[in-house]
């Protein structure tokens, strides 16, 4: 009850900050918003982890430091990583094509509070641009691979598999996956069959720090640099939009996707508590 309460008042902190006190710089209630919402990410991931540990017996850290490493599987876990960007572009172009719409209308907009406030979001390069990006990084890279990895697929997809069947567990853990990026109707989307390739991966490895580099690797093209190519990539494909050489694209990715998880084998069952 304290922890909620905790993170609620941040959460209100962090909001309130960002719209209130006008007379401070736009810019700097934003970097103040974006290290407030660092704090939070942090404290909710600790909530989480103390929970599973307390609750339900899950010695995360224990089962990473007693991992096993191949370097046969980060090759595989990498490809898989950038074939599920590279398809992600098509399936985007199909959810649009069949009438669906990248939010809930009236309901949620893309943009960020920074771009709200300011009417832009500011990429130039100085000691500001560096400062808000770390949260950022920190978030994207880091905090949310592990935390949402650990959420629904080393405890929803685990738990479901062990008290129901492999294909329930798959199923239901990417579509709980998926609606956890709510209201982002475009990102529940791709996130559904991002979500189906981690639990597939992690069933198949039986290692949690392969759905998690996998998360990495996705997250981390939206970062800065990385995002810039991927944004020249998607405007080659808006060129090619649904002619044989964007379909030849995308089955090619689809089938590296398919051929790569087959490839993955168990290392070495790790996982206490609750076995694969």
């Amino acid at each position: 009850m304290v922890f909620i309460s905790l993170l609620i008042l941040f959460t209100l902190l962090e909001v309130s900050i960002l719209f209130s006190f006008p007379e401070v710089e736009v810019s700097t209630r934003i970097i103040i918003w974006k290290w407030l919402g660092l704090m939070v990410y942090i404290f909710l991931f600790f909530i989480v982890v103390t929970y599973l540990s307390k609750i339900e017996k899950i010695n995360f850290f224990k089962e990473i430091k007693e991992s096993q490493f191949s370097i046969k599987l980060f090759l595989i876990v990498i490809l898989i990583g950038v074939s599920w960007k590279v398809i992600q572009t098509p399936i985007l172009d199909f959810w649009q094509l069949i009438g669906g719409h990248l939010t809930i209308p009236y309901l949620y907009e893309p943009n960020s509070f920074e771009e709200t406030l300011t009417g832009k979001i500011d990429t130039s390069i100085d000691l500001n641009f560096i400062i808000r990006i770390i949260p950022r990084i920190i978030i994207s890279i880091i905090i949310i691979p592990i935390f949402e990895e650990l959420v629904f697929r080393r405890y929803f997809f685990l738990g479901m598999k062990n008290k129901y069947n492999l294909s329930f567990a798959i199923i239901v853990s990417s579509l709980l996956f998926s609606l956890y990026h709510f209201p982002i109707l475009a990102q529940m989307f791709h996130t559904l069959f991002g979500g189906l390739i981690a639990a597939i991966l992690f069933y198949r490895s039986q290692q949690i720090w392969a759905p998690i580099l996998l998360h990495f690797i996705y997250n981390i093209s939206a970062i800065w640099i990385i995002s810039d190519v991927i944004d020249i990539y998607d405007e080659m494909m808006d060129g090619i939009q649904f002619t044989f050489v964007y379909f030849t694209i995308a089955i090619i990715s689809l089938s590296i996707i398919i051929f790569l998880l087959a490839k993955v084998k168990p290392i070495k069952n790790n996982i206490e508590n609750v076995t694969l």
